[in-house]
């Protein structure tokens, strides 16, 4: 960074002493006035300063810290879970990938599902109504608890979304660790799907926000979630 503002006033100098150099007399009398050079090195300075701070920030920005955050209908983001039952019951497990694609590492990451809402039959659309029983909770990573994580440069964890009992077909459990849990249930005909939104956060970090509509078969025909990028 030193090394190109250096460069820059080198040839700002350069370029300066070239048109002293070509130009009439007149022009030459004008420049050779201290006031004017004087003017003129100030405005030079001032032009260094504001390039030197414009690349820091554009430096900074290019170190970033970003996040990307994914799903799928296969593993390792739906996962199957035998349960101890006579009837051959298992869990469905639905996780979502949580990466930093930024260029440098963030702490403090963590992912909050900040509002719920139920997809419902309208007259000619789906309308969106929100789950009033639903505060913002952080979600947990998998094996572990809700506490914020560090990511690096590229690095990527997945957090629990939640899962379903094969046993108990119409309901969805979304997980929230201490802060209990909230069951989404298609058992009502006129629900058709979620939507949940929410974000990533990491310290230092833009914040990048999600939304995914969740749906699955009341029948059983289906043994995956279809979630989906909204």
């Amino acid at each position: 960074m030193l090394v190109f503002v250096l460069v820059i006033s080198f040839s700002v100098g350069v370029l300066t002493g070239r048109v002293l150099r070509i130009q009439n007399d007149g022009i030459s009398k004008f420049l050779g006035n201290t006031q004017v050079i004087a003017w003129v090195g100030v405005a030079v300075n001032f032009g260094v300063v504001f390039v030197a701070v414009f690349l820091n920030i554009l430096h900074a920005w290019y170190l970033k810290p970003r996040f990307s955050i994914t799903c799928g209908s296969s593993p390792p983001y739906q996962l199957e879970k035998p349960l101890q039952s006579p009837n051959g019951a298992f869990l469905l497990h639905v996780r979502l990938r949580v990466q930093n694609t930024g260029r440098s590492s963030v702490e403090g990451c963590e992912v909050r599902m900040e509002n719920i809402y139920e997809l419902r039959k309208g007259t000619r659309d789906l309308r969106a109504v929100a789950r009033d029983d639903h505060d913002p909770r952080a979600l947990k990573w998998v094996g572990r608890d809700t506490n914020p994580i560090a990511l690096n440069r590229g690095a990527f964890d997945h957090v629990d979304l939640g899962a379903r009992r094969s046993d108990f077909i119409e309901n969805f459990r979304v997980e929230f660790s201490t802060r209990g849990h909230m069951d989404l249930n298609l058992s009502d005909p006129d629900i058709t799907a979620f939507r949940l939104e929410g974000a990533v956060y990491g310290k230092g970090a833009k914040p990048k926000h999600f939304a995914f509509s969740l749906s699955w078969e009341v029948d059983g025909r289906s043994r995956t979630v279809t979630i989906l990028e909204t």
